[in-house]
């Protein structure tokens, strides 16, 4: 009587057959096809907003005719796919998120519909700089003063918080710190230490935005007591060699050097003339020509605005 093969032995037929048959597989050219490999071969690092970052990458192993899907991270962990690409001959493609508004987190995805195998590539991640604009009110001031500081931070969030800086000796000073609601900031700063001076508005970056600044300049005077001077002594020449006429823009100063720069403010209304002429010779510190003063609205004696 022939006797069957237990179930352990048939076993060990199965497997030997199977092993047999991999081993056999090179050789009868049925190798297995590798699959393909998204690559992700570059992303910008910081785009503006409302810009285009262009994901550029390749299929290695790929064919042409495959897709190739741009997923973009949302939230911690989530992934969503916002594009899709046919691979080209040459393997490679591109794509372009225009209109960033905030930084994200991109991968490349092959899929496979029939298996649904996936592979992905590495990630990357694309800074977006905010809309950071400001404005300072007045942009010349007394000394002492207060000065107006308003502006706008884009994409609105939640609780953010800029930064308001001066430059003063080559250095950045922070003076207050401004709360932003719905994208919108305003406050009030003393203008302080005289010249031509800058402000400085920095958002310090979040998850959602980098970080971001802007710089406008403003003048601070200080108020010094003036006159004017003119007729009378057109066609003579000033103490710093020039002929006085009805048209010369200048001040007359007791010490500063000649050629000096001094830009004036009176009630609104600035000019920078050089220093011309030596005097005044009376309680003032200051000497207009006609042709400044009447550039100034000034007329008589007065305070004004001086800065060099």
């Amino acid at each position: 009587m022939t006797r069957l093969p237990t179930g352990r032995s048939r076993a060990a037929k199965v497997l030997l057959t199977i092993t047999v048959t991999l081993g056999l597989w090179p050789a009868l050219g049925l190798a297995q096809t590798p699959t393909p490999e998204p690559v992700l071969d570059g992303a910008p690092r910081l785009v503006g907003f409302g810009n285009t970052a262009t994901i550029r990458g390749h299929l290695r192993d790929g064919s042409p005719g495959h897709e190739v899907l741009l997923e973009q991270r949302r939230g911690e962990r989530k992934w969503h796919t916002v594009a899709t690409r046919e691979v080209s001959g040459d393997e490679r493609f591109r794509f372009d998120r225009r209109d960033m508004r905030k930084s994200t987190r991109f991968r490349l995805v092959w899929e496979d519909e029939a298996t649904g195998a996936r592979n992905k590539s590495d990630t990357a991640r694309v800074e977006v700089r905010p809309r950071l604009t400001f404005k300072v009110k007045p942009r010349d001031v007394f000394e002492g003063h207060k000065v107006r500081i308003a502006g706008h931070l884009l994409p609105i969030q939640g609780d953010r918080t800029v930064t308001v800086q001066q430059r003063v000796h080559g250095r950045w000073n922070t003076i207050k710190r401004l709360a932003v609601r719905r994208g919108d900031f305003t406050g009030r700063i003393s203008a302080r230490h005289k010249g031509h001076r800058k402000l400085r508005v920095v958002f310090p970056g979040d998850r959602i935005s980098a970080r971001a600044k802007n710089t406008r300049p403003y003048t601070i005077y200080e108020s010094d007591p003036a006159t004017w001077y003119g007729p009378g002594f057109y066609g003579n020449r000033t103490a710093c060699g020039q002929t006085l006429g009805t048209r010369t823009l200048g001040v007359a100063h007791r010490t500063l050097p000649c050629g000096t720069r001094v830009s004036i403010l009176y009630r609104g209304r600035t000019v920078t003339v050089k220093v011309i002429d030596r005097g005044p010779y009376s309680s003032a510190d200051w000497d207009l020509t006609r042709e400044t003063a009447d550039r100034l609205n000034f007329s008589g004696s007065d305070n004004i605005g001086v800065t060099r």
